[in-house]
C-alpha cells in the first residue's frame, strides 16, 4: 500500500508537471535548432576540436526529443496496463531501457566521452542483487539499467527520491513499476517501502539504492557531518571529514534491505 501513491495526488501533480514537460521540451528543441548552427560557426572559429557549444546544444536537442517522443507511449502503455498488468510491466521496462539508453549512449556520444572498463565479474544472473550505487552526475542513474538490468536483471526495483517525480516520463513509468519512490520527510514510511522493494526477490531481479541520497557538494557534505554530531555519532562525523568525493552515508535504508534479502 505505500509503495502507491493515491490517484488523485498523482492527477493533480500531472496537471501541472505534463504540461510543463511538453512545453520545456518544445521550447528546448525549438532553441537548440535555432542556435546549432551559430553554435558550430562559434565553435569552427574557437577551436572546432572541442567544439563545446555545439556538443551542449546538441544534448539540449537530444534530451529535449526523447522526452517528446516518448511521452505518448508512456501515457498510451498506462491504459494498456490497466487491462493487462503482466503486459504493460513489460512494456514499461522496455520503455524504460531503450530511453534510458538513447539517453546514455547519446550524451556519451555527443560529449565524446569514453567508457573505460571497471574489474570485477558481472552479476550472477541465477541471482538476485542489491545494488549500492555511486551518485556522481545525472548520468550515473542509468548505469545499473545498461550494465545490470540489460546482463540478466531485468526486473530491477528502485530506489527513488520523491522530487523526481516532476519529471513526468518516470513518474509515469516509474510508479507502475515496483519501485519506492522516498519521501525524506516521512522516515518510518520511507524506511518500510525500501523493506517490502527487498520481497520476493527472484534471480532476474534486485533493488537498487544510493546510500548517499543525492550528488555530493560541500554544503551538503557539511549538513550531514553536522547532522552526526548532534546524533551524538562523533566516530561516524570523523569518518565523514575523511571523505574527499562521498556524502556519508545513510545507512537505514541499506540495512533494511540487507535483512530482508540477504
Amino acid at each position: 500500500e505505500l509503495l502507491k501513491e493515491p490517484l488523485w495526488s498523482r492527477l493533480k501533480r500531472r496537471i501541472v508537471t505534463l504540461p510543463a514537460l511538453v512545453l520545456i521540451a518544445t521550447m528546448g528543441l525549438g532553441l537548440a535548432g535555432l542556435l546549432l548552427p551559430f553554435a558550430l560557426v562559434i565553435d569552427l572559429v574557437t577551436g572546432w576540436r572541442r567544439r563545446r557549444l555545439s556538443r551542449v546544444v546538441a544534448v539540449v536537442f537530444l534530451v529535449a526529443t526523447v522526452h517528446l517522443v516518448y511521452l505518448l507511449p508512456c501515457l498510451l502503455n498506462g491504459g494498456l496496463y490497466w487491462l493487462l498488468p503482466s503486459l504493460g510491466l513489460v512494456i514499461d521496462r522496455w520503455l524504460q531501457k531503450t530511453w534510458a539508453t538513447i539517453l546514455f549512449r547519446g550524451t556519451c556520444w555527443l560529449l565524446a566521452m569514453r567508457l573505460l572498463p571497471a574489474e570485477g565479474d558481472q552479476a550472477d544472473p541465477e541471482r538476485p542483487v542489491l545494488v549500492f550505487s555511486r551518485h556522481t552526475s545525472i548520468l550515473d542513474v542509468f548505469l545499473p539499467i545498461l550494465f545490470i538490468a540489460n546482463c540478466g536483471h531485468a526486473k530491477l526495483r528502485y530506489v527513488i527520491k520523491n522530487e523526481l517525480k516532476g519529471n513526468t516520463l518516470l513518474d509515469l513509468v516509474g510508479q507502475r513499476l515496483p519501485n519506492a519512490f522516498i519521501d525524506r520527510l516521512r522516515g518510518d514510511q520511507s524506511r518500510y517501502a525500501i523493506r517490502v522493494l527487498g520481497n520476493e526477490l527472484v534471480p532476474e531481479s534486485g533493488v537498487v539504492i544510493y546510500p548517499e541520497g543525492t550528488r555530493a557538494t560541500q554544503p551538503r557534505r557539511d549538513r550531514a557531518i553536522a547532522r552526526l554530531e548532534e546524533a551524538g555519532k562523533n566516530d561516524e562525523a570523523a569518518r565523514a571529514r575523511q571523505l574527499d568525493h562521498l556524502l556519508p552515508p545513510r545507512p537505514a535504508g541499506v540495512l533494511m534491505l540487507l535483512d530482508q534479502a540477504p
